[in-house]
């Protein structure tokens, strides 16, 4: 039952629990805490960071848009206002990084997160438009 209880609880909150995570990394760079794992990240793989903003990013935009969207209902105006909503967010927080000590605005990471927003907006839209029919 405690297994049962958990697991409809993780359905339920996963996009807050995603949330937190995010937050917590993005508190974590602000402070300068990540300057080592990425610098580590970086010589082992290069464009890891941008691949980690294209998926963390990205894998939020899909949670929220489950969230507001499919949950409540289908609607292609919904994917549009909150794809717009991620974006905005997406912007505001990279272009905050100019004023942060520990951090620098990077035009790539911008478009690592922007690209992931789209990317996933469309893997909904396919997954969830019961209109949307793919032809082999």
């Amino acid at each position: 039952n405690i297994i049962k209880t958990a697991i409809a609880f993780s359905k339920r909150n996963i996009f807050i629990l995603y949330l937190i995570f995010i937050l917590s990394i993005i508190i974590s760079a602000n402070m300068g805490w990540l300057s080592l794992v990425m610098t580590t990240s970086k010589q082992h793989w290069a464009y890891s960071d941008k691949l980690a903003h294209f998926l963390l990013v990205g894998g939020l935009a899909f949670l929220l848009h489950y969230r507001l969207v499919v949950r409540k209902g289908f609607q292609k105006s919904r994917i549009m206002k909150t794809t717009l909503l991620m974006m905005l967010i997406a912007t505001l927080e990279e272009t905050s990084q100019r004023f942060l000590a520990n951090r620098s605005f990077n035009y790539l990471d911008m478009s690592a997160n922007l690209l992931g927003i789209l990317f996933f907006s469309v893997v909904i839209y396919f997954l969830f438009n019961k209109k949307t029919t793919i032809n082999p």
